[in-house]
């Protein structure tokens, strides 16, 4: 097939990507099920967009571009973005300590910032503790950054030497925004919307601080019953969902674009930042480990990538950057059963087979 030159040629998109459509659509029922939104984008233009499915089930209401969906990991890039911001301002050095600006972590006196961010800290993870697997754990309570600080105060030792080997780590990103709350003296919410949200222009985009509030014009997540007879049923709440910083950023595919565009072309911090955050990282023991600061950086289809997936509750989430090709691919899902991953590395492995620069 020859090489497509896309500012003349989009129908041919739809052809190449018709059969990718049509299998979403096949396991969907338009009608009964949550959905899927997906978009892919060379050099800032939308080539290829296409949404399907019900943000609401029980309201009939549809997932469309414009729809926020919980983010789920996709929200650590903005933790991480919130900490270049304010390193860039001198405000905090990435190579600090954390316990300096967070005085209860004390005990975890080696541990920097930049150890949390490339998930090279080996602070132990209260998610797989007995804390949370005890039966007697009330989890009906709902969980904020701040517990977790005063659980560490005691609770816990670090599982290896910071910076010798990566271990990726949720609570590392919730101390984070924790940081980010410290230095800035903002809700990590508040920080997030006043200098990446407003500035973007990212208007359906939003931090559920009180998880008993819901984001407006947002998606319930959903999934399978079961039961004999499989029905869709809500899968939203937790007891960590009031726990930000690896989790808990809304957005909508559209403004996932604007996204992804200032981070290929660096609008919101420096290319000497940048390079720090798109870098792999060299473990104690000469080994590389490739994640950067909130992406993983690695090769999809042969092609160096800036990318990441997510999966909390009912919903799943994938997003890539192709640097060296233009190209921008954002998979979204209120469902559980959904692997947006499998969808954006196909998606990719048409596309770059077609792209030419």
């Amino acid at each position: 097939m020859d090489s497509l030159c896309l500012a003349t040629d989009y129908s041919r998109i739809e052809d190449l990507l018709a059969p990718i459509t049509t299998n979403v659509e096949e396991s969907m029922d338009p009608e009964t099920s949550p959905g899927i939104v997906f978009q892919a984008i060379w050099k800032d233009e939308v080539i290829y967009s296409h949404h399907y499915g019900l943000a609401d089930i029980e309201n009939g209401t549809q997932l469309i571009p414009s729809t926020a969906i919980r983010l789920a990991s996709l929200s650590k890039a903005f933790t991480a973005m919130a900490i270049m911001i304010l390193a860039e301002e001198k405000k905090l050095s990435v190579d600090s300590p954390v316990h300096t600006i967070i005085p209860e972590l004390r005990r975890f006196k080696n541990v920097t910032i930049r150890h949390l961010l490339n998930h090279t800290s080996g602070i132990p993870d209260y998610y797989k503790s007995e804390i949370v697997l005890d039966d007697n754990y009330d989890k009906k309570r709902k969980l904020h950054n701040q517990d977790l600080i005063a659980l560490y105060q005691t609770w816990g030792e670090l599982e290896f030497i910071p910076g010798s080997r990566f271990q990726y780590s949720n609570p590392g990103y919730e101390v984070l925004a924790l940081v980010i709350e410290r230095v800035s003296e903002k809700k990590y919410g508040d920080f997030l919307n006043c200098r990446i949200f407003e500035p973007l222009g990212m208007i359906n985009s939003e931090v559920r601080e009180n998880p008993d509030v819901f984001v407006q014009h947002s998606a319930l997540g959903y999934r399978k019953s079961n039961g004999r007879e499989e029905q869709w049923i809500i899968n939203d709440e937790h007891w960590a969902n009031g726990i930000l910083g690896a989790g808990g950023v809304y957005a909508s595919l559209d403004d996932l674009r604007k996204w992804t565009e200032a981070i290929r072309n660096r609008s919101l911090i420096s290319n000497e930042m940048s390079m720090q955050a798109f870098t792999p990282v060299e473990l104690s023991d000469g080994s590389i480990s490739n994640y950067g600061f909130g992406w993983e950086l690695s090769e999809i289809k042969g092609h160096r990538a800036i990318h990441h997936s997510g999966s909390w509750v009912g919903f799943r989430t994938a997003i890539a950057v192709f640097p060296e090709n233009d190209l921008e691919i954002i998979v979204l899902s209120n469902s559980s059963s959904a692997n947006p991953t499998i969808l954006r590395n196909t998606i990719a492995e048409f596309l770059l087979k077609e792209l030419r620069n």
